[in-house]
């Protein structure tokens, strides 16, 4: 078990067993652990909002973004396992420390699977999300169109902002992820880029956030081009 401090007043526990069959959720990826910080920093992006996870992994992003205010939490990943074992252990032991805070639920979601999709509507309804959030999940390039078209289904079409941390990986470039977002329908903005990150800064990172990975991560804000701002 780790304890992960994102600010002295903020404390996140995550049970890193290998009982998975995909080690893509068995760990906090740097991508998670800076989007996790981005959305601390920045509570109001997330407060009185409903904010999806994909890919969540241990759920950290979204138990941070219950703490910074959202009115509602949903962290699903495509491993059943993932979500069964290491994802309802952080949620149930991390929420149950703050229980006047908003709900947060777990949930298998695979992108781009029709049938994946319906479960998740049948559970949750089809009302869209105002914030979507995923860090460190483009790590194969067929995995950029399956993502963004699980944001399109999902995010609302008015007012609804994806938050992406992104850190190359594979054949995933910024440059291949910005290409694909525009293709998609949607604007984007880089709000912050860790290639300057400090000496200072890199020594409060976790032991598994590998400054190689991490002076290489962008946030993106993400929008649908019909949206003003």
């Amino acid at each position: 078990m780790e304890e992960l401090s994102l600010a002295g007043s903020l404390s996140m526990l995550s049970e890193m067993r290998e009982t998975t069959s995909e080690i893509s959720g068995q760990r906090i990826w740097p991508g998670s652990y800076l989007l996790a910080e981005y959305v601390h920093a920045n509570p109001d992006i997330v407060t009185g909002k409903r904010v999806l996870e994909l890919g969540a992994g241990t759920g950290l992003v979204s138990l941070v973004a219950r703490l910074a205010g959202a009115t509602s939490a949903i962290a699903t990943d495509g491993d059943l396992d993932v979500v069964t074992d290491i994802l309802a252990w952080n949620v149930q032991n991390n929420a149950a420390t703050n229980a006047t805070l908003g709900s947060i639920d777990t949930t298998s979601l695979w992108w781009g699977d029709a049938s994946s999709n319906e479960a998740f509507r049948d559970r949750f309804g089809s009302n869209p999300f105002d914030v979507i959030v995923a860090g460190d999940v483009l790590y194969k390039g067929e995995l950029v169109p399956l993502l963004l078209s699980t944001v399109l289904k999902w995010m609302h079409t008015a007012h609804g902002t994806f938050f992406l941390c992104h850190i190359p990986r594979a054949d995933v470039s910024h440059e291949v992820l910005q290409h694909e977002l525009l293709a998609h329908g949607f604007s984007f903005e880089v709000v912050l880029d860790h290639a300057a990150i400090g000496t200072q800064d890199a020594a409060r990172l976790p032991t598994d956030c590998a400054i190689d990975d991490v002076i290489k991560a962008k946030v993106y804000r993400i929008i649908h081009t019909n949206v003003t701002t």
